[in-house]
């Protein structure tokens, strides 16, 4: 066969003294060629948690990127789809679960969905989020599956407790991250942020580099320095490439080309316009007036 994957599935018992009822759970493992999965639509949650590669997801309101480190929470009966193919390799967990009482979907102050449930509001999970390298979530996930597909019914029974943790461990790093915290704090993080990125900028090819670094979502950073500066992360990442750019231009002999490949700028005639944008003139005309004894300012 040109293409197969493999598509582990377990089946458990209800535990009614958990917050949550597990239904089922597996691992998919795309072999070979490019995969991508129908839309669905369950009366369940399901939880998606990365383990190799890269799936984009909609639930045609939110986009999501599934990639390793990551997960992704679909709400019962919100359809998903994925709008594009995923690579060969391609691997996740995946967990069907019921939340047991009532829950609500909740909008941070950065707009982004928040899974509330359990007693008191104790479980806090936004619908997306990345945990980076955590081991443990990882073997937590391995731990339910080998729970899942025991043939012992006291091992099979104790999915409901793994999920429960997995749940619990994502909650409390939401909470205690930067990505739950008051509106000082989240200045302060974006500050960081663009001082990483005054220095590095010529080293960023996407806006998922700057995230990875500091342990955020692309999504939830992108909208944390949008909302916090009123620019986009884009906007300070380009803007710290052009003021590179400027001191080449000044302090060195460099061809123009050369310092736009210096600065990250794979496009000569890209690097023109961009540098016109943000400066208001071209590179030549900078380096000219701001040339060493240049009496123009």
């Amino acid at each position: 066969m040109d293409n197969y994957y493999i598509m582990e599935s377990y089946y458990t018992f209800e535990n009614k003294t958990l917050s949550v009822t597990y239904c089922t759970s597996g691992k998919f493992q795309s072999e070979k060629t490019p995969v991508r999965h129908k839309r669905h639509n369950t009366d369940s949650f399901v939880l998606l948690y990365g383990i190799s590669q890269t799936m984009y997801l909609s639930d045609f309101t939110n986009n999501y990127t599934l990639s390793p480190g990551s997960y992704v929470i679909f709400e019962s009966n919100r359809e998903g789809y994925c709008p594009e193919e995923s690579p060969p390799g391609l691997s996740y967990y995946w967990v069907h679960f019921y939340i047991n009482g009532n829950y609500t979907i909740e909008k941070d102050p950065l707009s982004r969905e928040i899974l509330v449930f359990g007693e008191n509001g104790r479980f806090r999970i936004p619908l997306a989020g990345n945990v980076g390298n955590s081991a443990k979530i990882g073997n937590l996930f391995c731990q339910l599956s080998e729970c899942a597909s025991s043939s012992s019914q006291i091992l099979r029974s104790m999915c409901g407790n793994f999920l429960e943790i997995i749940l619990a461990t994502l909650s409390h790093i939401f909470e205690t991250s930067g990505e739950s915290v008051n509106l000082l704090s989240r200045e302060a993080t974006v500050e960081n942020v663009i001082k990483w990125i005054r220095l590095n900028a010529a080293d960023i090819s996407k806006v998922s580099d700057v995230a990875d670094h500091f342990g955020y979502n692309s999504e939830y950073l992108t909208t944390l320095v949008k909302k916090t500066t009123d620019r986009s992360l884009i906007d300070h990442i380009t803007e710290s490439r052009v003021d590179i750019a400027k001191s080449l231009l000044v302090s060195s002999s460099l061809e123009i080309s050369e310092i736009a490949r210096k600065c990250g700028f794979s496009d000569e005639k890209y690097f023109f316009r961009i540098f016109k944008k943000y400066s208001g003139t071209t590179p030549s005309v900078y380096r000219k007036n701001h040339a060493a004894g240049s009496s123009e300012e």
